[in-house]
């Protein structure tokens, strides 16, 4: 999903927190949702990804953040699984051998 930056700042990093402060707030303000934290950002091949982590209560979810180089864009990736099927662990052991195939073009 791709959404307006419009950052005159030039300064990725603080595009990508301000992108993922947005969502924390969002994610946090529905009743839904819970356990609601910021992960230690990442880096995969050489893209900066901010890392959030949430549940909901039959499923685990996680999102990736980052911004286009041209600071014109906010590209998500998000990640949903039901708990019935597997745990926390479980469910990022499956995220990261995708995650490590991302590639921003």
């Amino acid at each position: 999903m791709g959404s307006g930056v419009n950052s005159p700042s030039g300064d990725l990093k603080a595009n990508i927190d301000d992108a993922t402060e947005f969502h924390l707030e969002t994610f946090r303000g529905d009743p839904n949702i819970k356990n609601v934290k910021r992960l230690p950002d990442v880096t995969i091949n050489g893209v900066l990804l901010s890392h959030i982590q949430w549940e909901k209560e039959t499923s685990w979810d996680s999102e990736y953040i980052t911004v286009t180089t041209d600071l014109q864009s906010v590209i998500t990736i998000g990640w949903g699984f039901t708990k019935s099927d597997l745990d926390r662990k479980g469910s990022q052991d499956l995220i990261d051998p995708v995650m490590e195939t991302f590639e921003l073009l």
